[in-house]
């Protein structure tokens, strides 16, 4: 199960390029999404996990509680760096790829968002040719 350290770190790499006159707007689906608050999108990101989670294990009875943000930058003394986004995304899909929504559902496109910003921040990114 993903812990709520490692949802704060994923929101808040989301969060750092979405910011946009206090919310946080993305294509979902094709259409205009927009969460209003830090808590919602970590619930979107919790709730998915319960939902694989109980797929998975479906006598378990998994219940989701409430999320409460808390920036997540730092981990061990070090800043956290893109690559570890990544790894943390990757580690959370793992977690919840057993929902049946999964494939669907607003946080495979936070977590898919998230992955492909961090990409762009890996040092060395921007220099590279774009093709050839």
């Amino acid at each position: 199960m993903v812990n709520d350290d490692t949802l704060n770190a994923i929101v808040t790499a989301f969060i750092i390029n979405r910011i946009s006159e206090n919310n946080f707007s993305f294509y979902h689906n094709g259409e205009k999404y927009t969460f209003k608050t830090y808590e919602e999108i970590g619930q979107t990101l919790k709730d998915e996990m319960i939902k694989s989670l109980n797929s998975r294990y479906p006598k378990a009875n998994y219940k989701s509680d409430s999320y409460r943000h808390h920036p997540k930058y730092v981990h061990d003394g070090g800043r956290i760096t893109p690559i570890v986004i990544i790894k943390l995304c990757h580690f959370y899909e793992y977690q919840t790829c057993e929902s049946p929504t999964w494939k669907n559902s607003l946080a495979h496109s936070i977590i898919s968002i998230t992955i492909r910003e961090s990409i762009s921040k890996i040092p060395g990114y921007s220099d590279a040719p774009w093709g050839f």
